[in-house]
């Protein structure tokens, strides 16, 4: 009887250790295996494309790039910095209190495309992103139902007073988001990675 436990036990290690390292590495430290960044990871990435409530659409697809690599708790690296991210406009609201919802769906892994989950920081702001009146914008703890689905929405920070043309006053500031800004997100679920073609490295 002790020694079926003590083969119980090793089969239990065994199999624990198996869970812990499902990773092999190749030489340029792409990620061969299963790859998971957890729930809670902050990205950076910075908009390629310009962004306003002058003209966004619900459904209007966007794209970014991490500015960091994304890397799993023990440092694999899953897709460089540099690597696009793809998302879609949620809704845009016109007017004297505009806002953009925005929606970040994927990004581009060195094994294709992988679903992200991520919320907007509030901390993402930007000297390059800003109102048609010269005013930053802040991301809005609160949402609508039309925009539950959205990563964030922005919106204008304060409203500005005086100045410019009566048309821009009379039809409210617009939020425009230029390229090379950068936003803060944090995963809410985690990004797994599979490889399933290609030999392991020996």
């Amino acid at each position: 009887m002790h020694l079926g436990k003590i083969a119980v036990a090793a089969v239990l290690v065994t199999a624990a250790c198996a869970r812990e390292r499902p990773l092999a590495i190749s030489p340029d430290n792409k990620v061969v295996g299963v790859a998971q960044v957890p729930a809670g990871t902050a990205l950076r990435v910075a908009v390629r494309d310009r962004l306003s409530t002058d003209d966004a659409v619900p459904g209007k697809p966007f794209s970014a790039s991490l500015v960091d690599p994304l890397t799993t708790p023990t440092g694999h690296v899953i897709a460089p910095a540099g690597a696009p991210v793809f998302g879609h406009v949620v809704s845009a609201q016109r007017g004297q209190s505009p806002r953009l919802a925005l929606s970040f769906d994927a990004v581009e892994t060195y094994e294709g495309l992988a679903r992200i989950d991520a919320r907007l920081e509030p901390s993402s702001r930007s000297s390059s992103a800003r109102s048609t009146f010269d005013t930053p914008f802040a991301v809005s703890a609160s949402r609508r139902a039309d925009e539950a689905d959205a990563s964030g929405v922005l919106r204008v920070e304060r409203r500005a007073i005086g100045g410019g043309p009566s048309a821009e006053l009379s039809r409210g500031p617009a939020i425009v988001v230029e390229p090379r800004t950068q936003l803060n997100l944090v995963l809410t679920a985690p990004v797994t990675v599979e490889r399933t073609e290609g030999d392991e490295p020996d």
